[in-house]
């Protein structure tokens, strides 16, 4: 096909030298004698050369344009001439020795079912690009670059709105009749830059010679203020949707510093810090009076000479059994995990910004306001100021929550010794639980199967004594019930017995950050079979957080087909998968534990 081809402007060079004395061209031999001729006749006292032999004429090009040769069992192709010259298609030909055999000689001579005046269109030698024809819509020739023409041409395919609407528009405020916020930011990506505005101005044709997209821009030049007119109705339709979210957003963050208090918390920072101080007794590092929440990680990662059993272990198997605060950690601290990742100084700068964009607008208006309105205008201006009038009062109770939310953060900061500047120990602390949870939660699967493989035995020795008949009951029943089953199960035996038979699930999601600036970051997700969710940053990495399933109810949102949405503790989460077949997949799992 033409378009998987490279098509470039033959050029073509001549290697001939202009002769001086003949005005004719002069091959490159003939000028090389020449030269050195004068050469010669320049020196003093040099002999005089001999006269020149005339030269035989220079070979004749081959004809470029002359008929090919007609392979031996070929029919002649059909012959049409473009009338124009195109540009070059630059291919390698088979050799004829080669043609019999191959799939040519069949082949169907198509060159007059070919859209001939499409190819002169786009190939015309001379033209570097098509930006003179190239399909962004109807019309006539192009002011705009090209690449702006298509992007104003597939929004005015949707066919919803004309020119001459878009003043009208940019002044309504009813939901049902002003701009949708999808063409809201169309028209801000494509609005006219000052040097467009300046050749529109200047432009002194019929707008009906104009391309539809020219038209189109013609139009938006004449709506004045038209920046200010789309920043204001941007602000209208996303200002209501950003102060609902903060409230419930603040309040969970100010549940998370709430239980950094809690005395479960407090414990086994206290056991950490003794731990600690037992292991480094005689060094520089002992006696050490409190820790960084920071140094969680450190603790965590502690290994001695078994390199699977880590302090963690050690907490889970001398504490948790008679401190049961720490071992409901996990649960109990769930606001902490979910604003894992969350900077208080972010989140106070978003609400600070809310007031930023409301004077801004409002100065706008008042600019519209200052150049003899029109009654279209007035109208605007008046109900603008009464949504942002009513706006204020919403900022200002969103402005308070956050300096309580900031003070409650301080507070925290100054209960767990940490810099006010500190942006990350909720982050660091939900690592922590995550690490805690997947610790006890080997550790409970551990020790069932040490119960099970003792059992086992138990049973297996008072059927080689010869002792009562002991019926094994759960999942060891079936075994009883075969003929000539031996119940002296190896350490593997054991194991399998013991597995567990609930689905799991590992791979690649993207899940959303909540929040105003809500966003999607990719994560490796782990369903295990206790109903937990964990995430990581990557496979194989520390985990991020974790979400427990049972009542989270699971489903599908009919925004993607690849969504799955299901409650948190305090917040709807949403999880994109590639496809809805892959959704599906991750649903059947998660349904399990929900």
């Amino acid at each position: 096909m033409i378009s998987q081809v490279d098509l470039e402007v033959a050029e073509e060079a001549s290697p001939a030298v202009k002769d001086s004395s003949t005005g004719t061209n002069a091959s490159p031999a003939a000028a090389e004698e020449s030269a050195a001729r004068a050469e010669a006749d320049a020196a003093p006292g040099a002999p005089a050369l001999p006269p020149a032999a005339p030269l035989p004429p220079p070979p004749m090009p081959a004809a470029s344009g002359g008929p090919t040769p007609i392979p031996a069992g070929f029919a002649k192709l059909q012959e049409v001439k473009p009338g124009t010259k195109l540009r070059t298609l630059h291919w390698t030909k088979i050799p004829n020795s080669r043609l019999e055999e191959s799939l040519w000689k069949n082949a169907d001579d198509l060159i007059l079912s070919i859209n001939g005046s499409r190819l002169k269109e786009f190939y015309k030698v001379g033209n570097k690009q098509s930006t003179k024809s190239k399909s962004v819509g109807k019309g006539g020739e192009l002011i705009m670059d090209n690449d702006k023409a298509r992007v104003v041409g597939i929004f005015l395919s949707s066919g919803k709105i004309e020119g001459a609407d878009i003043g009208a528009k940019l002044y309504e405020t009813e939901k049902n009749v002003r701009l949708s916020m999808d063409q809201l930011v169309a028209l801000k990506r494509i609005q006219p830059s000052d040097l467009e505005r300046k050749k529109y101005e200047s432009f002194s044709g019929k707008p009906n010679s104009l391309h539809d997209v020219d038209r189109f821009m013609l139009e938006l030049c004449k709506v004045k203020d038209l920046s200010k007119l789309i920043d204001i109705q941007l602000l209208l339709q996303e200002f209501p949707s950003q102060l609902v979210s903060f409230p419930p957003l603040i309040e969970n963050f100010n549940s998370a510093c709430s239980e950094i208090f809690l005395p479960g918390f407090k414990r086994v920072l206290e056991y950490l810090r003794a731990i600690g101080n037992y292991l480094n007794s005689g060094n520089a590092k002992g006696d050490c009076y409190g820790f960084s929440i920071s140094s969680l990680n450190q603790i965590t990662t502690v290994r001695g000479t078994d390199k699977s059993y880590g302090l963690l272990n050690y907490l889970v198997d001398t504490i948790v059994p008679h401190e049961k605060l720490i071992g409901r950690l996990p649960t109990s601290m769930g606001y902490v995990r979910e604003m894992a990742g969350v900077s208080v100084m972010q989140l106070s700068n978003e609400v600070d910004q809310l007031e930023t964009a409301l004077d801004r607008i409002i100065n706008h208006v008042k600019d519209i306001m200052a150049l003899k309105p029109n009654d279209m205008q007035l109208v605007f201006s008046t109900r603008v100021l009464k949504h942002a009038q009513a706006f204020r009062v919403e900022v200002t109770y969103v402005k308070k929550a956050k300096d309580d939310m900031v003070k409650k953060y301080n507070k925290a900061c100054t209960y767990l010794g940490e810099s006010p500047s500190s942006e990350d120990f909720f982050t660091h602390i939900a690592q922590f639980l995550v690490e805690l949870e997947h610790t006890m939660d080997k550790s409970a699967k551990d020790a069932a199967s040490q119960k099970l493989e003792s059992k086992v035995q138990k049973l297996s020795e008072e059927k080689m004594a010869g002792g009562a008949t002991v019926t094994p009951s759960g999942p060891m029943a079936h075994l009883a019930k075969q003929p000539g089953m031996i119940l002296a199960a190896t350490a593997s035996q054991t194991a399998s017995i013991a597995k567990s038979t609930k689905p799991t699930k590992q791979g690649w999601l993207e899940k959303s950050t909540g929040g105003p600036l809500n966003r999607f970051d990719k994560r490796w997700f782990e369903v295990d079979d206790t109903g937990n969710l964990y995430y990581y940053k990557k496979e194989g990495s520390r985990a991020l957080g974790s979400l427990y399933l049972r009542g989270s109810g699971p489903t599908l949102d009919d925004s993607h087909p690849g969504m799955i949405v299901f409650a948190g503790q305090s917040r709807k989460f949403q999880l994109l998968a590639k496809s809805r077949e892959e959704a599906l997949e991750w649903l059947e799992v998660m349904s399990v534990y929900a």
